[in-house]
Formats: structure tokens, C-alpha cells, sequence
């Protein structure tokens, strides 16, 4: 860059510029139902775009006890141990400049669904043969 004051005296000064992408985040995972006290492989709810990482990831309110999200990640893992109602939770994404973006999915946890089969007799009916 180049600069010229009002009597002609030039001053150059060579810099570089980093134009980053404005830091976006979007909802991957909407709505989820997951089973208590079975594994939840990892799921990431927010997926980031953009601005500077490192990325900090952070969920209010805070997730069903048993399930925890990487703060570096954002992915959601555990074995939940509370049965909960669908529930919005905000993750909260921070890069590393300060930049910051919000976006909300829904969770639940549920007990799984059990079947209780009574065992029958099974009768056997053989006609008789002539």
C-alpha cells in the first residue's frame, strides 16, 4: 500500500490481507430419539462453516444426564440414564476470533419399548385316519 500526504511525501508499506469466510453453522440433526442406558454412537447436531478455528462448541441447556458434546468437536456421545421429554437445546459455536453462532435441535430420551409374551401350550389337533 502506497500513501501520499498533501506535500507529495509517499510512504509504501507491504501487508497481506486474510479474507475468511463469516463464520455458519446449520442444524444436521433436527428432531432425535435415543433409547436409556443404551449407547448413542457419535451424532453431531450443528455442523460449522467458515470463520477461524479452532472451533468451541458448547449446549444449553445442558444435555440428559449420561450424554456429554465434545467442546472441540460438537459431537453428542454417552449412554443417557434419565428418561427426558423432546427438549431444545442451543449449541453455541465460538472460532477462534471471538465470532459466535447459535443453532437449536430437539432431543429425547425414552425407555425402551419392552414386550412381555406369555408362552401358550401349543395343542396339536391330529385327526384321526379312517
Amino acid at each position: 500500500m502506497t500513501v501520499t500526504d498533501a506535500h507529495g511525501t509517499t510512504s509504501s508499506q507491504t501487508f497481506t490481507l486474510d479474507v475468511r469466510a463469516a463464520l455458519a453453522a446449520t442444524t444436521q440433526v433436527d428432531n432425535t430419539v435415543v433409547q436409556l442406558d443404551s449407547p448413542v454412537g457419535p451424532f453431531t447436531p450443528v455442523v460449522v462453516t467458515g470463520g477461524q478455528q479452532p472451533y468451541t462448541f458448547s449446549v444449553g441447556p445442558s444435555l440428559p444426564a449420561g450424554l456429554t458434546m465434545n467442546p472441540s468437536t460438537g459431537e453428542v456421545t454417552g449412554t443417557p440414564s434419565a428418561s427426558t421429554p423432546m427438549t431444545d437445546y442451543t449449541v453455541t459455536v465460538v472460532d477462534a476470533s471471538g465470532a459466535r453462532v447459535l443453532r437449536s435441535f430437539r432431543l429425547a430420551t425414552t425407555a425402551p419399548i419392552r414386550l412381555d409374551v406369555q408362552p401358550r401350550p401349543l395343542i396339536w389337533d391330529r385327526p384321526e385316519r379312517p
